[in-house]
């Protein structure tokens, strides 16, 4: 999911350097064979054939949950090191529904039947692209480079560690743990327990001058950073009440409940609210 930046990388670097994603790196090697089936995605209408024996006997409504949360343990998979799906991947909830019809090691055993169907080329059931980001894990490839550097370290998941932590050669890993916003698709921080020879800090940005980053540091310390930013841009202009005028202004918010305050507050006040 970080295309942009590795085209960008592509063009800035020597010849000598290779910028790739991960799942680049599996398309190449056998995504690529999938191409006729691949998919952003799975809905339980995808895998209703896989699992048909599994829910005959069940209410509709019951399959359907069955179906989704099957769907939800291969994710959970296919983003991990892990080598078989198990019941260590499924999640179930407290619903009547899941207490009645469910099973950890049923809804175990739905995510392995999908996932052989996934990679069957005779089957209805679409390839995504970590399945075969996952394939390419379990191939156990070798990359053929001196050095290896892991961008966006913060936003890895398992199964690109597991790829990239088996090469040989140099590693580096280079990443912001504040700026981690993948974890609601398994990302994990690649630089936490990582045994290191050397660790460095890049703590100064041109982007914005020492007004943004006093800020940025009075927050972060919040959350028990110890090493400040340095603003190295042109003087900034912080402004605590919300402001706007004729030239516009733009609001950027983490939560869709941020920005409905914020537009309550424009219309109010007879303010153009655009989104």
């Amino acid at each position: 999911f970080n295309k942009a930046i590795a085209d960008e990388a592509a063009r800035r670097f020597p010849g000598n350097v290779t910028a790739r994603t991960g799942h680049s790196l599996g398309f190449r090697a056998i995504g690529h064979r999938y191409r006729d089936k691949l998919a952003g995605d799975l809905k339980p209408y995808n895998v209703s054939g896989s699992l048909a024996s599994m829910t005959s006997t069940m209410p509709a409504n019951a399959a359907r949950v069955f179906e989704a949360k099957a769907i939800q343990a291969l994710k959970a998979f296919l983003v991990s090191a892990d080598t078989a799906v198990s019941v260590q991947h499924v999640t179930l909830g407290g619903s009547p529904v899941e207490k009645t019809y469910l099973t950890e090691g049923e809804v175990a055993q739905g995510a392995a039947r999908i996932w052989l169907d996934m990679q069957s080329m005779t089957s209805g059931v679409p390839m995504t692209h970590d399945g075969y980001l996952k394939l390419y894990q379990l191939s156990e490839p070798v990359l053929r480079f001196d050095d290896i550097l892991l961008d966006e370290g913060q936003d890895t998941n398992p199964v690109l560690q597991a790829i990239l932590g088996a090469q040989d050669g140099a590693f580096t890993i280079v990443g912001d743990t504040h700026q981690s916003i993948y974890g609601f698709r398994g990302a994990e921080n690649a630089m936490e327990g990582a045994i290191y020879d050397e660790s460095h800090y890049l703590t100064g940005s041109f982007r914005f001058g020492q007004e943004v980053a006093d800020v940025a540091n009075a927050v972060l310390s919040l959350k028990g950073e110890k090493v400040a930013l340095r603003g190295l841009g042109r003087a900034s202009q912080v402004i605590l009440e919300p402001v706007i005028d004729r030239s516009g202004w733009a609001f950027i918010s983490r939560t869709n409940s941020a920005i409905f305050d914020r537009a309550d507050w424009a219309v109010k006040r007879g303010k153009p609210a655009l989104f």
